[in-house]
């Protein structure tokens, strides 16, 4: 597991369609099945939400937060938040 240094993490916020390689690392991220909610991350389908950042170092994806509208449950223009990071991700 690395250690997040400040100097060398980041944060990118893209359109899923924008930029496929951190769509590809998003799909390969392992997760902890120990976390309660590890269920809710199989079979993801990055392209149904409007925006993805992820939080990186060295180039690697340590997390991600989405945004996505579901009309079911929200109003027009209203979005609702996800993150995932720390010890839900096994990191090499």
């Amino acid at each position: 597991m690395q250690s997040p240094k400040k100097e060398m993490a980041g944060v990118i916020s893209f359109y899923p369609n924008e930029r496929p390689d951190l769509i590809e690392q998003l799909n390969n991220l392992k997760f902890n099945y120990k976390d309660q909610l590890s269920s809710n991350y199989d079979n993801i389908d990055w392209h149904e939400y409007e925006v993805i950042s992820v939080y990186e170092n060295n180039n690697i994806v340590q997390g991600f937060s989405v945004a996505w509208h579901r009309p079911k449950y929200y109003k027009k223009m209203k979005l609702e938040f996800y993150h995932v990071i720390g010890k839900t991700i096994l990191l090499d």
